[in-house]
């Protein structure tokens, strides 16, 4: 994801090929060390599964609002300081 301009772990999610959310991921290397090298464009829970035996069964998510500095507004192809909800 770095040809995107995306930092390690960051990856820009797309619905019907349209820009939607910007991802961050944080995993224990341990558990999956090599897994910068692998392609990324696909689902995450299906490699984690089949590459690493890694089976996520649940997961939390909280949902604030929050305003996108000019980065992040850059890779969503928004205008800056637009309003968007951090999950």
């Amino acid at each position: 994801m770095r040809a995107r301009g995306l930092a390690p772990g960051a990856r820009l999610r797309l619905a019907n090929s349209q820009t939607m959310c910007l991802e961050d991921v944080w995993l224990v290397g341990a558990h999956a060390p090599d897994l910068l090298s692998e392609d990324l464009e696909g689902s995450l829970y299906d490699l984690l599964a089949q590459r690493y035996r890694i089976v996520v069964d649940r997961a939390e998510q909280e949902t604030r609002p929050t305003v996108l500095d000019a980065e992040q507004a850059a890779l969503l192809g928004v205008p800056p300081y637009s309003a968007a909800l951090q999950v």
